[in-house]
């Protein structure tokens, strides 16, 4: 296998591999991050590679690629990575310190730079010019302006540094060299910083193995509504990425505007639990469950906002804004089987003259959706408007729909069931409860929670026919990426620990090393898949 490892892609493969080495200390380069900076990542280099256990890093077949890449392609660069890899302080950076990934917008244009702590300007400097010499056999040549170092070799993306910061910067627009440089300036000018908000400094002095701060004004490009985003602009969110022994432990916590806080605070949104009997109605056994209990005034609020409720409602020609007072607030869904069918599929051959039919076993999933209510209203404006398409049963009714299955669907005060499968409509008919119902379930322990979420990932657990309709969706190559992905992964769960902070995690099947190195080397099995 021919490889070709041209500049950019060396300098990219060091920098990856030198932000889980290094050592010692500073201050400057943590005041570079600009005070309106939208977005924040903060990494901790020396924990990932503890994490990754990169002391056993030639277990890793895409290394022993890129280092037998590097050792083949001229002395110059052998030589280097010897030094690098016997010594990686080398390098002249500081990766014992957190290093700062920010986004700015200036001058309507998006930035995004990398600042890290300088170990040794003498060795950095060293190090780029041996990395210039190895890739291009030429010296480099320094320059300094404004307190700050800089060769021309190293525009695109922008490299600064003085003997406290390393600065790299570029636009997500298009990297003017003039540009980046009066935008550098500023950014190393600027007499105030991030750094120095005292509620910045505590996500700072909280970060995990990675932690992303974020603000209102960053989400502005994924959204065509500017309103709240223009009436809090102080709401920011921080999340908190965990690599342990058994998975990846996610906690993102919201801190609102002032404004906004005096508000949610005066009006509570979440309920302290979710009504235990809910659960009786549902099977023990879930693949995937979601439940969530809020104030009844904040239900309608809630269902506005879900657009994919809204539209499919739409289509039965209701509107959610007339039925205010139905909803109580709490509500389950839980897929809970697998139904075998077999579906007709039209083949036709390559000259598109004949066709044939054959029967394809699918899987069909088997939920219940559960919702706690207040009156009939709801329930008899549906059946009204949609007449034409219900069959109505003496405890029970059929929704009858194209090319899908049939839903059923009742209520029993205070409850609303609905579900495709009819044994399950009958039994919540007639209020008959299984020996054991979701309250059984290790999912029921979660009710303390107002809001709760589980997804199994193990595809081993589902049904054979599932697994081959699922791996048959892909083509041959994406199978190759997704296959050893999945076979780590056993579920992902997620609920909400108080008022502004969510917790989850993903779990992983193998606890005999650090989830990192245990997904590092999954996707080193995709690259053997892929490349080899």
């Amino acid at each position: 296998m021919k490889t070709v490892l041209n500049k950019p892609h060396f300098v990219f493969f060091f920098c990856v591999f030198m932000l889980f080495l290094g050592c010692k200390k500073g201050v400057e380069y943590e005041n570079i991050l600009p005070p309106d900076a939208v977005a924040v990542a903060i990494i901790n280099p020396k924990q990932l590679a503890i994490k990754a256990n990169l002391t056993k890093i030639d277990q890793y077949k895409v290394f022993q690629l890129f280092e037998e890449s590097l050792t083949t392609k001229n002395a110059s660069t052998a030589k280097l990575w010897e030094t690098i890899r016997k010594d990686p302080t080398e390098i002249g950076i500081d990766l014992n310190r957190q290093i700062f990934v920010f986004m700015v917008e200036k001058n309507q244009q998006q930035y995004v730079g990398i600042s890290m702590k300088m170990g040794s300007k003498k060795k950095f400097e060293n190090f780029l010019a041996n990395l210039h010499q190895a890739s291009s056999e030429k010296e480099i040549s320094f320059y300094q302006e404004n307190d700050f170092h800089f060769s021309s070799s190293y525009q695109y993306p922008l490299v600064g540094w003085n003997k406290n910061s390393i600065l790299f910067l570029a636009s997500t627009y298009q990297n003017n060299t003039e540009s980046l440089k009066k935008t550098f300036h500023d950014l190393t000018h600027n007499k105030q910083s991030l750094y120095q908000d005292p509620s910045f400094h505590d996500v700072v002095v909280q970060a995990q193995d990675v932690s992303i701060w974020t603000t209102n004004s960053f989400f502005r490009q994924f959204t065509d509504s500017t309103s709240d985003i223009e009436k809090y602009p102080r709401n920011n969110w921080v999340t908190h990425l965990n690599f342990v022994d058994d998975g990846l432990a996610i906690t993102q916590k919201f801190h609102p505007d002032p404004i906004l806080k005096k508000q949610l605070d005066s009006l509570p949104f979440w309920r302290k639990s979710t009504p235990s009997d809910l659960f009786d109605w549902a099977p023990k056994q879930s693949y995937a469950n979601f439940f969530i209990s809020v104030q009844e005034e904040q239900i309608y609020n809630v269902l506005k906002e879900q657009k994919l409720i809204n539209k499919t409602l739409e289509e039965f020609d209701i509107q959610l804004e007339k039925y205010p007072n139905s909803f109580q607030g709490t509500a389950l869904f839980s897929i809970f089987d697998f139904q075998s069918t077999l579906q007709k599929t039209t083949e036709r051959d390559a000259s598109l003259a004949h066709q044939s039919l054959s029967l394809q076993q699918n899987s069909i999933p088997q939920f219940v959706w559960l919702s706690e209510m207040k009156n009939l209203d709801f329930l008899t404006a549906f059946i009204q408007k949609n007449a034409d398409r219900i069959k109505v049963y003496q405890t029970y009714w059929e929704l009858r729909l194209e090319s899908l299955p049939s839903i059923y669907f009742t209520q029993k005060e205070p409850y609303f069931l609905m579900t495709n499968n009819v044994e399950q409509i009958k039994k919540f008919a007639l209020q008959i409860k299984d020996t054991e119902t979701f309250k059984d379930s290790e999912y029921a322990k979660n009710a303390k929670y107002p809001l709760y979420a589980y997804f199994n990932l193990d595809l081993q657990q589902y049904p054979e026919n599932l697994q081959t309709n699922f791996y048959g969706l892909t083509n041959f190559t994406s199978m190759k990426i997704i296959k050893p992905l999945f076979e780590i992964l056993d579920f992902v769960d997620l609920k909400a620990t108080d008022s502004y902070t969510k917790t989850g995690k993903i779990h992983l099947k193998n606890s005999d090393k650090n989830a990192l190195e245990t997904i590092l080397l999954a996707l080193d099995q995709v690259y053997i898949n892929i490349m080899l």
